[in-house]
């Protein structure tokens, strides 16, 4: 596929070269460039370019010296750290693949993914997270070693057999059920995405963006952090989500990436004012269902919220809104990225009509290769099945109804959760609700809608005139709150639980 080349009002670096330029010669460029420009701010450390750029060179020395050699697996264990993202790059370099691993995941859980992927060596700049591992210790390297250090012009000349083929990250995605899968993407990709971000946050080197979102995510790397990097721009880096931190970072920042709920948080601090995002180009929001108040309340303040969609498998973009556009769509996730085609069909795989649902379908340099280790068929003719459901209308917007797994059939006739649960969260305090099916002897299933939270006394949401928007047979049957919803390790909501309650056959104290 060729790559469109984006060329838009402020976009300083145009990717005409990506296709001939791996990641870490971008680096390189930058750093011989602008050797003096902060490349990324960690914890009150302003590391320059031509920093970042020695501490990768020193690195790929070390791995080097260590034996390692293409195809092998480097994982990271712990929080976000500046550290990690140099040896990402320093693995782009030798051909090696960075394996984050979620820090959340309970140690039995943890030790199932580094058998998985089998990791050379496993870096870590934290030992907490790592001493109660039973894994071999041999293994585990401190990022903040000084043995680390190696003489830097020693493999100087030394031949890499690495180029924009090369497989360079493992990201572990989870379903709701089943065990983790290594989705495996090379520098193509990478850069495919870096593209496709560049025209949605109208993105240029001398943005400053802010991430608090963990690397062990795809969107935590991708989104904004390595786009961010190869056009030379400077990464507010944070640990983890810190609110006093972040709303201190919030007025140098002018990119940022949230999530609906760390979104509401700042907005719901005392410290939060009409001001507060005054810096902010671009804020993007990584998320399928978004309330429609949260985007109405953003926008009120003069700040370009864009939504974007994709997976792990799309390293995650497929489809998003433009800075230009996206006061025109609001609700919407956008469209087609610049770097990839989308197209919905229906059972049988046939493309639906514009207006009609379908499942979204992806091609691209954006797409990943394969899942680690794993022997199965992916594509049909380069075609990624994403297992989302949404339709298009006649201006080119992508609008999100719904996993495919999780519709509802009632009477024939199906029901998107997504419609119920954005109009219980529009109409109520609530922030989190998941609606799923309940069997009817008559109907065959019937909605039922469950909140997180305290239950509101007295507060008939069953007769909350907002569900007039709905056809009768869309609207819950019942509404029950749950205290915490079930989730697994990867914090989504475990929807076949919530069925199971839902059905009686699991009890709820």
């Amino acid at each position: 596929m060729v790559a469109k080349v984006i060329v838009g009002e402020g976009l300083n670096w145009r990717f005409v070269d990506w296709k001939i330029m791996p990641l870490y010669e971008k680096i390189f460029r930058i750093a011989t460039k602008t050797p003096n420009k902060v490349a990324i701010v960690f914890e009150g450390r302003k590391i320059l370019y031509s920093e970042f750029y020695e501490g990768i060179n020193k690195l790929i020395h070390y791995f080097l010296r260590l034996g390692v050699a293409k195809g092998d697996r480097i994982s990271w264990l712990g929080l976000n750290h500046y550290k990690a993202i140099e040896i990402f790059f320093a693995c782009a370099r030798v051909g090696a693949i960075f394996v984050p691993i979620n820090w959340r995941l309970s140690n039995i859980e943890i030790e199932k993914v580094l058998k998985d992927c089998e990791p050379a060596y496993i870096f870590y700049a934290d030992q907490k997270f790592s001493a109660e591992l039973n894994y071999d210790p041999s293994i585990f390297v401190d990022a903040l070693a000084q043995d680390l250090w190696v003489d830097s012009t020693k493999f100087r000349n030394y031949q890499m057999d690495v180029d924009l083929t090369s497989e360079v990250l493992i990201s572990y995605t989870s379903g709701s059920t089943g065990e983790p899968k290594g989705v495996v993407i090379n520098q193509e990709t990478i850069l495919s995405n870096a593209n496709m971000s560049v025209e949605a946050h109208s993105l240029n080197k001398n943005d400053v963006v802010l991430n608090v979102l963990p690397i062990f995510h795809v969107g935590g790397l991708n989104i904004l952090v390595t786009p961010a990097l190869l056009l030379g721009a400077t990464v507010l880096l944070h640990a983890k989500f810190d609110l006093e931190k972040m709303m201190e970072d919030l007025s140098e920042s002018t990119c940022v990436i949230f999530v609906p709920t760390i979104l509401k948080e700042i907005i719901s601090d005392p410290r939060f004012n009409s001001k507060s995002l005054n810096s902010i180009k671009t804020l993007s929001i990584g998320s399928t269902i978004v309330p429609i108040d949260l985007i109405e309340k953003i926008i009120s303040l003069g700040v370009r919220i864009i939504q974007l969609y994709g997976s792990t498998e799309v390293t995650p973009f497929a489809i998003h809104q433009r800075n230009k556009d996206m006061e025109n769509c609001v609700g919407s996730i956008g469209k087609e990225g610049a770097d990839c085609s989308i197209k919905l069909i229906d059972k049988s795989g046939n493309e639906v009509a514009k207006g009609e649902v379908g499942e979204i379908c992806v091609k691209g340099n954006n797409v990943f290769s394969r899942y680690y280790g794993k022997n199965e068929e992916i594509f049909n003719n380069g075609w990624f099945k994403t297992g989302d459901l949404a339709y298009k209308d006649d201006r080119g917007n992508y609008w999100f109804a719904d996993r495919i797994k999780n519709v509802i059939i009632s009477g024939g006739e199906n029901i998107y959760p997504a419609e119920i649960e954005n109009i219980a969260l529009r109409n109520s305090d609530f922030s989190v609700a998941a609606a799923v099916a309940k069997f009817d002897p008559k109907w065959g299933e019937v909605p039922v809608l469950f909140i997180e939270g305290k239950e509101v006394p007295n507060s008939n949401l069953l007769e909350h005139e907002a569900w007039d928007a709905l056809a009768s047979y869309k609207r819950p049957r019942e509404i029950r709150f749950l205290r915490m919803f079930p989730r697994n390790t990867m914090g989504k909501i475990k929807l076949d639980e919530l069925r199971a309650i839902a059905n009686g056959k699991v009890s709820v104290d």
